[in-house]
């Protein structure tokens, strides 16, 4: 476990400006490329003209469609999930710098009264 030492937790190290400049950009960039990939994902397609005189060349073509949109869905819903995760890496940040100062304030207070 992190901050694990001899079994006693020690405690963890949390950068929550990190989080907002680094993590949550990241993943918000990682949602935008999903968004275009499901994008593009939407607007393939595959005319069975294009396949020539061939057998099956609808069948093939409806099937290449089917999983085109299927895949397409997929990634729109991914993009959400990794939304999702930049605000909830953002309000983490926020609650461990509000645990800080509670905690600070804590601290000083009981300091207070012993003095």
């Amino acid at each position: 476990m992190p901050g694990d030492e001899g079994g006693a937790v020690t405690g963890f190290a949390v950068d929550p400006d990190a989080l907002r400049t680094a993590v949550a950009p990241r993943l918000l960039a990682a949602c935008d490329q999903l968004s275009g990939a499901a994008g593009l994902a939407e607007t393939a397609t595959l005319p069975a003209t294009a396949l020539g005189a061939v057998d099956a060349a609808g069948e093939f073509a409806a099937a290449v469609q089917a999983l085109v949109t299927e895949h397409g869905g997929d990634l729109e819903r991914g993009a959400l999930w990794v939304d999702d995760a930049a605000e909830a890496v953002v309000q983490a940040a926020g609650t461990y710098e509000e645990m800080d100062r509670e905690a600070v304030d804590r601290f000083t207070l009981i300091g207070h009264e012993r003095w």
